[in-house]
């Protein structure tokens, strides 16, 4: 374990995809150069599994417009800057964090932040009609509505 990420290495360019088949990684960095399959071929096999999955391709020589072109997310030229690379990565699979949580949130909680923000909504427009004269209760169920809309948004 390393700045919060667990590393797994692979052998091959098959051992990766085979890896990768098996479970949702934040992100892989593969090298082009590997024997069995290279990393471009496998970065296509796995494209059609994981198509959101960030992938790092790396290599001595500028494979770079293939690397993209096989589904690479990024590619890094060796030699290259070690704690640059570790930015980069991590940036890479936190935004993938990021979005898989979101994803969970679409899927689990939209109903309900759905139907919040409709009561929500509605409070406010009455809130808006009535002005000065709304009633506490509707300004406190507003305020309540906004932390629980907080709540299931922040922590997806």
């Amino acid at each position: 374990m390393h700045n919060g990420f667990e590393f797994i290495d692979a052998n091959n360019g098959e051992e990766a995809v085979r890896l990768a088949m098996r479970r949702d990684y934040d992100i892989i960095l593969m090298d082009v150069m590997l024997p069995e399959m290279d990393g471009l071929t496998a970065t296509r096999i796995i494209r059609e599994r994981a198509p959101d999955v960030p992938i790092m391709l790396m290599s001595g020589n500028d494979y770079g417009p293939e690397a993209i072109r096989a589904g690479a997310t990024d590619f890094v030229l060796k030699p290259f800057d070690y704690s640059r690379l570790a930015l980069d990565l991590t940036r890479l699979a936190l935004d993938y964090r990021a979005k898989k949580a979101q994803a969970k949130l679409t899927e689990s909680q939209s109903g309900e932040v759905q139907l919040k923000m409709r009561r929500l909504l509605k409070l406010r427009e009455q809130a808006a009609a009535m002005g000065s004269h709304t009633p506490p209760e509707i300004l406190i169920e507003i305020e309540d509505i906004e932390t629980d809309i907080d709540r299931l948004t922040r922590f997806a």
